[in-house]
């Protein structure tokens, strides 16, 4: 089960949600160079501003961290993806199996205030 996380500021909003790498399918793994393992995470997310139904993505600057139990803190990379008009990030980071991750993401869209978003996601593995 993968929940997405929201943040909205005026008329952009934020959304995030990540998942063990192996939930993927096969094909979707392979065309974004992504390693399906249960020990490995996804971390996905997309800004968009507008009406819903009419927005549309944005590029932005994503800083992105992962804080585990012990309080070790490790930056994500996160990979700019395009297709077609659309834009959107994906990072990887490695985890224990049933671990429980804390993210802290920072997206800075230009011209506009740094937005922050945390949430915590228990990853569940076979």
């Amino acid at each position: 089960f993968v929940q997405a996380q929201f943040l909205k500021a005026g008329d952009i909003r934020v959304y995030a949600n990540a998942m063990v790498s192996s939930q993927l399918n096969a094909e979707m793994a392979r065309q974004y160079g992504i390693s399906r393992s249960a020990s490995r995470a996804l971390l996905h997310l997309v800004v968009r501003e507008g009406t819903p139904g009419k927005d549309k993505t944005l590029p932005a600057t994503i800083t992105a961290v992962a804080i585990r139990k012990n309080g070790e803190r490790s930056n994500i990379n996160m990979q700019i993806t395009r297709e077609g008009q659309d834009v959107y990030y994906l990072g990887e980071l490695n985890i224990a199996k049933n671990e429980a991750v804390n993210f802290e993401i920072i997206t800075q869209v230009e011209k506009q205030k740094p937005m922050r978003m945390t949430f915590r996601q228990e990853f569940f593995s076979q």
